[in-house]
């Protein structure tokens, strides 16, 4: 599929305004996610996009029906370290933005640690701590947020 029809296929499956109005807030959404909408790269097709620009669009698709919650899955995971740096920056200032909710998933709590209001840690599938980022960074209470904590920061002890 081609940049412009990805963006806007949830709002053809939810039947949303006509065609032209459908296409106008695909636009926005890629505007949004700082993606360029001059009409060869609304043409690409998605293989020929770098794994960043694969992300914002990604996002945008999410954001073009306008959520209240957003759930970004290991959203950066395939990314480089600067990229997921930009990327989180972008995401955090559309959810302020916006106001939607975001539930990040993820395995990297360097990462979890910058953009996490609340932390929920899972064990064997269920969750044994949550609360304020801060807290459960600084005084975690559970064994296995102990263990994690101490391997993810290591090298920073």
């Amino acid at each position: 599929m081609k940049v412009l029809e990805v963006v806007r296929e949830p709002l053809d499956i939810i039947k949303w305004g006509s065609k032209e109005e459908r296409e106008e807030e695909a636009i926005k959404a890629l505007q949004k996610v700082q993606l360029p909408v001059s009409p060869e790269f609304l043409n690409r097709y998605c293989y020929a996009l770098s794994g960043g620009q694969r992300q914002r669009l990604a996002i945008a698709r999410a954001l073009v029906t306008k959520p209240k919650l957003l759930i970004a899955d290991e959203v950066t995971s395939m990314l480089d370290p600067s990229t997921q740096a930009n990327l989180l920056r972008e995401l955090k200032a559309l959810q302020n933005r916006h106001g939607f909710a975001m539930l990040y998933i993820t395995h990297d709590l360097h990462l979890a640690r910058k953009i996490a209001d609340k932390v929920y840690v899972m064990y064997r599938g269920e969750i044994v701590e949550r609360g304020v980022s801060f807290e459960i960074f600084e005084n975690p209470e559970h064994v296995y947020t102990k263990r994690l904590l101490r391997e993810a920061f290591r090298d920073l002890v």
